[in-house]
């Protein structure tokens, strides 16, 4: 059996403050047992929560084209607004997406000849 760890030993590990590493526990970040109204932590759960949150470094390499964050699907409307793509509204004068069947900043329903 591994050597348990206490909350002030893993937040002395990984230069945190205690409260933080209870709030990981809570959030489900971060594997712990409940002995009492303490937690105790496996240096294998420890180390598995360090290689989650490793951020690998690519000298040279393009980033990955993959969603990262829940905005990204915005990407291409954003671009396609920027660049003028799309339909203007005739009640408001937004630029919208051809994709969009309503006005997003009025409401108002495109019509095919929009």
């Amino acid at each position: 059996m591994e050597h348990l760890m206490t909350s002030e030993e893993v937040a002395e590990l990984l230069h945190v403050d205690p409260v933080t590493i209870r709030r990981l526990v809570n959030k489900g970040e971060l594997a712990a047992y409940r002995i009492g109204a303490d937690y105790r932590f496996a240096p294998s759960d420890v180390e598995a929560y360090l290689q989650r949150q490793r951020i690998s470094a690519r000298a040279g390499e393009e980033q990955d084209t993959e969603m990262k964050t829940p905005l990204d699907p915005l990407g291409p409307f954003v671009r396609n607004v920027l660049q003028g793509n799309g339909r203007t509204c005739t009640r408001c004068g937004t630029p919208c997406p051809t994709y969009f069947r309503y006005c997003f900043n009025c409401g108002q329903q495109f019509t095919e000849e929009t």
